[in-house]
């Protein structure tokens, strides 16, 4: 195999072992994220005595996702985000594989990361109209140091907020 011989290369190759790391992280973090909701949601204790677990791969079966109870929507938020950022995560690495502008792709990728956030996140009006009402100071607090489920919550719509910001700037610019 041949060495890389410009900056860029290398970029492009840290950016791409990056990317798969992701993904690998994300489809093995979704087995994770299913196991814990089936034990969640498993309601027969002598099942739950023996350690035993149905796990659903699909999540078309949760029906009544309680967004007021934070676990769970962060669990069922994470297994969407593992479901369909793989796919994205592959189209992008590939367009990097073939020489495609690493900026216009990396802009690319985060785009459609933001619209799968955007989807799965669109029920979580109480979360989002909670975050106007958060001081500034823990906001920063849970960007840095998050705790628990409900803090991770706030994060993800935060990067959403910020996202949002950055493309209403953009748009302004123009």
């Amino acid at each position: 195999m041949e060495m890389p011989k410009t900056t860029e290369e290398l970029e492009r190759i840290q950016i791409i072992n990056k990317l798969n790391k992701y993904k690998s992280n994300l489809e093995s973090n979704r087995k994770k994220f299913l196991i814990k909701l089936g034990k969640y949601y498993e309601k027969d204790r002598s099942d739950k005595e023996k350690g035993i677990y149905k796990v659903k791969d699909e999540l078309k079966d949760i029906k009544n996702l309680n967004y007021s109870n934070p676990y769970e929507a962060y669990l069922v938020s994470q297994i969407k985000i593992g479901e369909k950022l793989p796919n994205l995560l592959e189209k992008h690495i590939t367009l990097l594989e073939d020489g495609d502008d690493i900026d216009h792709t990396l802009e690319s990728f985060e785009f459609e990361v933001y619209k799968v956030k955007k989807a799965i996140y669109r029920d979580m009006e109480e979360w989002e109209a909670l975050i106007d009402h958060i001081p500034d100071y823990r906001l920063f607090e849970i960007e840095v140091n998050p705790k628990g489920p409900g803090d991770l919550l706030i994060n993800e719509l935060l990067w959403i907020k910020e996202y949002e910001k950055r493309l209403r700037e953009n748009y302004d610019k123009k």
